[in-house]
């Protein structure tokens, strides 16, 4: 998709939004993001908590803080479990 000058700056203000409510969660529940790049993928930027990606923040737009947590704390688990079976 291409974006018009005026869309990709409203897409940099939106991810640079997103980013700092998503930062902002996680920090409440001491967890510590990988740095998201919305500056270079705006609303697909990965959203990453020690190299395991969560979602994009477009995909994360429409969550409501618990939501966010809980998709987190699933990702995390999963990566868990998928590292614990392949040894």
């Amino acid at each position: 998709m291409t974006y018009s000058r005026r869309n990709r700056v409203e897409e940099q203000q939106e991810a640079c939004l997103k980013t700092k409510q998503i930062t902002d969660v996680c920090e409440q529940f001491h967890l510590v993001l990988d740095p998201i790049d919305w500056q270079q993928f705006g609303m697909w930027a990965p959203v990453r908590v020690n190299t395991v990606e969560i979602a994009s923040l477009l995909d994360l737009r429409q969550h409501e803080s618990k939501d966010m947590l809980r998709q987190i704390q699933s990702k995390l688990f999963e990566h868990a479990a998928l590292h614990v079976e392949s040894r």
